[in-house]
């Protein structure tokens, strides 16, 4: 069977078109082929085909037009596949292989184009980029209402369609093919005159072929015509364009045309971090195909990284992805979500898009205006690619879900503070402390080496565990050890064995710990937040469900609940089941955050109702045997 979105909708059965029936019917297959092999709830059906309100019956109606597709199936001169519509809640399936659609086998075909173009083979890659453009017969769903699906799948792979276009004609003028190619491009320019690669190619088909003013005269209409709509200059590639004309230079390709636009641009990983130490499993998990096959052969590898504040999520990130690189031959990208950054909003979806289509070189004006057409045109300009994606310090999977590639061998890496910020088809790696051996192994190797000597030993090993071996408590010490010269490391540990406020910053707002787990803290539900101030009391040696509801006069279910959401968040940790406890450092948090907010009648009285509850609830000792 055939499905073509590449033009008109069409179904096909050994060539046979199939009957597809209603406009709304169309539609309905429209969604599913717009998220093939996906499942698409009846009540996104809903608010497709009604989006001010449907009738009541309006959920029977999409049930109806579904087994109406179902018939138009079956109605196939061969056997069409049996369970091709599927029904699975909340919704539906429609099971479509690799190259029964043209938006597959088009997308497969510009991969293929690029890979050859990357290697050099231009003239298998032009051949793949004219192959590629035979599959379009029109406008994508051209015939389909314009539902917000559609109007996202349309507006992405015109784009796509486009991009890959421009990809084409380069190859075609890096071979010396012109026959051609100045009428296509004038027709395409006159549709989108401010398009500056288009330009730029006219001019140089124009110039190849002897039509120098003609070439120098574009670049004048051009120039003008982005004054006078978008207020703007011409950009590098058109200026080049001129510049070489205008000197009479034979023909070479601008300098960013050789291999993917952008390619050299999109190195953009931060610094690798100065020290690293240890971590070696989880790098080698990082480095491991989740699948169990060639990294890339089934889709885009996902890994979350999650773990409380400070405990080294970002470093270990850039860390691992600073050796994958060479594996990433298309580019880098990372991005800071802002999940939890003292004083900024985290980044929506749309903004976070936004920015990452500027990164692959789609300007302002090209640029989409609704997250899911973003997102349509972000994976569509990642087929084919293998690139590596850092997306830091996310909040929660809705933030995250838009940013990932559709297919193809990329690789992403997420870290965030939530345990679920996970994916079904992803993996998650969740960071504890470090070993004490090695924390103090940081220690040493982030302050001066003239600081250290044989007394030192012991110091060190205090100081990793006031800091509960977290990478960015001990990262601090060492900082400000550094930045007084007159300190020895027993002063250091003086200070933070007298008063943890050193590290915690109590009275220094700015200390990275604090703000950050503090950020963790404002985030939480009201609740939540009552449950961690009381918990900063009564939490030793740790507590279970019904300890946390009689610190908060709550049934034990909702105490589980809450506990759960506090573990989701990682402030506190299960290391036994059913049974929860802070890492010291969040302890000493809680507590403050206790003192600060809550009254000490309040702190008095739970701390009484806990200790009645426990002595209640210890098994009273069998009289001895006689």
């Amino acid at each position: 069977m055939e499905f073509k979105v590449l033009g008109a909708l069409e179904v096909r059965e050994c060539g046979t078109p199939l009957p597809l029936g209603t406009p709304r019917m169309r539609a309905v297959l429209s969604v599913l082929l717009t998220h093939p092999n996906q499942v698409v709830s009846v009540d996104r059906f809903v608010d497709e085909l009604w989006p001010d309100g449907g009738p009541a019956a309006a959920r029977g109606q999409v049930h109806d037009y579904v087994s109406r597709l179902r018939r138009a199936f079956r109605s196939a001169p061969t056997e069409a596949p049996a369970r091709r519509l599927v029904t699975r809640k909340p919704g539906y399936l429609l099971e479509v292989g690799e190259e029964e659609l043209d938006r597959h086998r088009y997308e497969r075909l510009l991969a293929d184009a690029r890979s050859a173009r990357e290697s050099n083979d231009l003239q298998t890659s032009l051949k793949c980029y004219r192959e590629a453009d035979r599959l379009w017969r029109g406008g994508p769903f051209s015939d389909v209402p314009p539902i917000s699906s559609v109007v996202a799948a349309q507006t992405a792979l015109a784009e796509l369609r486009l991009i890959s276009r421009e990809e084409g004609y380069e190859t075609a003028l890096d071979l010396g093919v012109e026959e051609g190619l100045v009428t296509e491009l004038s027709r395409l320019v006159e549709a989108y005159p401010l398009r500056e690669r288009l330009v730029a190619q006219l001019m140089r088909a124009l110039y190849r072929t002897g039509r120098t003013a003609d070439a120098l005269g574009l670049a004048r209409r051009t120039r003008r015509r982005l004054a006078e709509e978008i207020g703007a200059d011409p950009g590098p590639e058109l200026r080049h364009r001129e510049l070489a004309i205008l000197r009479g230079e034979p023909d070479p390709p601008p300098p960013a045309a050789r291999g993917r636009a952008g390619a050299a641009a999109l190195a953009q990983l931060p610094a690798d971090v100065p020290v690293f130490i240890g971590r070696r499993a989880e790098l080698e998990q990082l480095r491991a195909d989740p699948n169990g096959g060639p990294r890339g052969s089934h889709g885009p590898s996902i890994t979350v990284i999650d773990g409380m504040p400070g405990v080294g999520k970002t470093a270990l990130a850039v860390h691992a992805a600073h050796s994958l690189a060479p594996m990433y031959p298309d580019g880098q990208l990372f991005l800071d979500l802002h999940g939890h950054t003292e004083g900024l909003e985290p980044l929506e979806p749309g903004e976070a898009l936004g920015s990452l289509l500027r990164r692959l070189g789609v300007s302002e004006p090209q640029m989409p205006p609704t997250v899911d057409e973003r997102a349509a045109l972000y994976r569509g300009l990642l087929t084919g690619r293998r690139m590596l994606i850092v997306l830091d310090n996310a909040l929660a999977s809705g933030q995250v879900a838009p940013l990932l590639p559709g297919a193809g061998g990329s690789m992403v890496i997420v870290t965030s503070r939530s345990r679920s910020t996970g994916f079904h088809h992803g993996r998650s790696l969740t960071l504890g402390a470090m070993p004490r051996d090695e924390a103090a192994e940081l220690m040493r190797l982030s302050v001066p080496e003239d600081r250290i000597d044989d007394r030192t030993r012991e110091h060190i090993a205090e100081a990793v565990d006031l800091c509960g071996a977290l990478p960015l408590a001990l990262v601090i010490c060492a900082s400000r050890l550094g930045a007084h010269s007159t300190w020895s490391f027993e002063y250091l540990v003086d200070s933070l064995r007298g008063w943890r406020r050193e590290l915690m910053g109590a009275d220094a707002p700015e200390c990275p710990v604090m703000a950050s787990v503090e950020l963790s803290f404002q985030r939480l539900a009201p609740e939540e937040r009552r449950l961690y101030r009381f918990l900063g009391i009564g939490s030793e040696p740790g507590v279970d469900a019904y300890e946390a509801a009689v610190l908060i006069g709550v049934e034990p279910d909702r105490a589980r609940y809450l506990l759960d959401r506090l573990f989701e968040a990682h402030l506190l940790d299960e290391p036994a089941e059913g049974r929860y406890a802070f890492h010291e450092l969040l302890r000493l948090h809680a507590l403050r955050a206790a003192e600060r907010d809550l009254s000490e009648a309040e702190r008095r009285s739970a701390a009484d109702r806990l200790r009645e509850h426990r002595r209640r609830s210890r098994p009273v000792a069998a009289p001895p045997r006689r």
